[in-house]
C-alpha cells in the first residue's frame, strides 16, 4: 500500500515539475514575443502614414533573389539628359511546384518614404502566392535608385523601362502593375503611356491596381494644404525639411511654381498642365483592367480621387472595379489592416484578368508572410499558456 502511494506521489510531483517548466517556457517565448510586437505601432497606434511604413521595416517580408539596375532612357529621352539617372530593383521568383520559372510578373511600385523592398513586405507575398514572380523597383530618389521624386509622371515613363526590361530579359507572358500612394499615382499615369506607338497591351500588361493614388500634382499638394498637419505631412513625403511659406503655396499658380522649381519634379511650363494631370484632356488609355482601392477616412490622399478614377473609366468605356473600405486610412494595407481581405481582392483580381490561368497544383505550397506567421504563433503561445493555468487551477483548486 505505502509503495502505491509512494507511486503516484512520484507521478504526482513529476506532473507538476512537468507543468511547472512548461508555464515558465511558455511565459519566456510569450513574453519575447510581445516584446517584439511592442516594437510594431498597432493598427490604432499606427495612426500615420510614416508609422505604418516603419511598421513594415519590423514585419519583413519575402527574401529578394536578385538586384537588377536600369537606366532611366524613356524619362531622359523626354524630360531631358538630366532625368537620365540610374535605377534599381529588387526580383523575387515565386517558388513554382514543378521547379520552373514563371512567365507571369507583377511589377509594385512603393509609396513616398517607402523603397521596392517595403513595398514586397507589404504585397508581395500576395502574388508570389499565385505564381508571380515580383519586381519591386525602387523609384528614383528613394532606396538604391538616383534622381528625385517626380511625383508620378517621371516615375511612370522608368517603370515603362522596368516593363520593358523585363519583356526583354525574361520569359514574359502576363504582368500586373500594382501601385500604392505615390506608387497608384504612377500607375494610373502608366495608364494612358504610350511610347513609340506601343501602350501597355504591347508590354503584356494585363491589370493594373491603383491604390489610393491621386489624380493630379496640383490636387494632391492642395488636398495636403486642406488639412491640420499638412505641411508636416508634406515636408515628410516629399523628404523636404524646409518648405516655403504656407503663403507662398497658396493658389494653384503658386503650387505649379513650387513643384517645378522647388521640388523638382521635371516638368515645365510647356508641358506642366498636361502630364501632371491623369485625365488631361487628349489622353489616351490603354484598354486594361484596373482595381481600384481606397479607405474613405484617407486624409493624405483624399477619397475622391478614386471616385474620379471609377467615374473616368467609365466614361471611357474601361474596365474598373472599386473597393471602398470604409473607414480606413492612407494606405491602411502598409500596416496589415485588412489583409485577408486586401488578399482576396488582389487574387479575384488576378483571377479575373489573367488570359492563361496557371495550375493549381503547380502554385507555391509555401506562405511567407512572416507577420501572420509572427501574429499566429503570439495567438498560439497565449492559448497554450492559458491552458496551463486552467490546468493548475484543477490541480490546486481554491478553498
Amino acid at each position: 500500500m505505502k509503495n502505491k502511494v509512494r507511486q503516484r506521489y512520484m507521478a504526482f510531483s513529476c506532473v507538476v515539475a512537468l507543468v511547472i517548466v512548461n508555464i515558465f517556457s511558455f511565459v519566456l517565448i510569450y513574453k519575447e514575443t510581445n516584446e517584439f510586437l511592442s516594437l510594431i505601432p498597432s493598427q490604432k497606434e499606427a495612426v500615420t502614414y510614416q508609422q505604418r511604413v516603419e511598421q513594415l521595416s519590423l514585419l519583413g517580408g519575402p527574401t529578394k533573389d536578385e538586384t537588377v539596375n536600369i537606366t532611366a532612357e524613356t524619362a531622359g529621352s523626354v524630360l531631358g539628359s538630366n532625368q537620365r539617372v540610374s535605377l534599381s530593383g529588387n526580383i523575387y521568383y515565386a517558388d513554382m511546384a514543378n521547379g520552373e520559372r514563371s512567365n507571369k510578373w507583377a511589377v509594385l511600385i512603393h509609396g513616398f518614404m517607402m523603397t521596392g523592398e517595403l513595398m514586397a513586405n507589404a504585397v508581395g507575398q500576395m502574388y508570389l502566392d499565385q505564381g508571380y514572380n515580383v519586381l519591386a523597383p525602387d523609384l528614383r530618389g528613394a532606396g538604391n535608385s538616383q534622381g528625385k521624386t517626380g511625383m508620378g509622371y517621371s516615375e511612370s515613363l522608368d517603370i515603362w523601362d522596368w516593363l520593358t526590361f523585363l519583356n526583354m530579359n525574361y520569359s514574359v507572358d502576363e504582368i500586373i502593375v500594382h501601385g500604392i500612394s505615390l506608387g497608384g499615382a504612377t500607375t494610373l499615369q502608366l495608364w494612358s503611356q504610350k511610347e513609340q506607338g506601343r501602350d501597355l497591351v504591347s508590354q503584356h500588361v494585363t491589370g493594373l491596381v491603383d491604390d489610393c493614388g491621386y489624380t493630379s500634382m496640383t490636387g494632391i499638394i492642395e488636398g495636403l494644404l486642406s488639412v491640420p498637419d499638412g505641411i508636416q505631412q508634406l515636408s515628410e513625403m516629399l523628404n523636404l525639411p524646409e518648405l516655403p511659406s504656407l503663403y507662398e503655396l497658396i493658389g494653384r499658380e503658386n503650387v505649379k511654381k513650387f513643384l517645378i522649381n522647388f521640388v523638382g519634379v521635371g516638368l515645365n511650363e510647356s508641358n506642366f498642365d498636361y502630364d501632371q494631370d491623369t485625365f488631361a484632356t487628349g489622353r489616351a488609355f490603354s484598354d486594361v483592367p484596373i482595381l481600384v482601392i481606397h479607405g474613405t477616412s484617407d486624409t493624405t490622399v483624399p477619397y475622391n480621387n478614386s471616385v474620379t478614377v471609377i467615374n473616368e473609366a467609365k466614361n471611357r468605356n474601361l474596365k474598373a472595379t472599386f473597393w471602398s473600405v470604409e473607414g480606413q486610412p492612407h494606405a491602411f494595407i502598409v500596416a496589415g489592416i485588412n489583409k485577408q481581405q486586401y488578399r482576396n481582392q488582389i487574387i479575384n483580381f488576378v483571377n479575373e484578368v489573367t488570359k492563361n490561368p496557371i495550375d493549381s497544383s503547380q502554385l507555391p505550397s509555401n506562405n511567407g508572410d512572416s507577420s501572420n506567421t509572427v501574429i499566429a504563433i503570439t495567438s498560439k503561445v497565449e492559448e497554450l499558456f492559458n491552458g496551463m493555468l486552467d490546468i493548475i487551477r484543477q490541480i490546486f483548486p481554491k478553498r
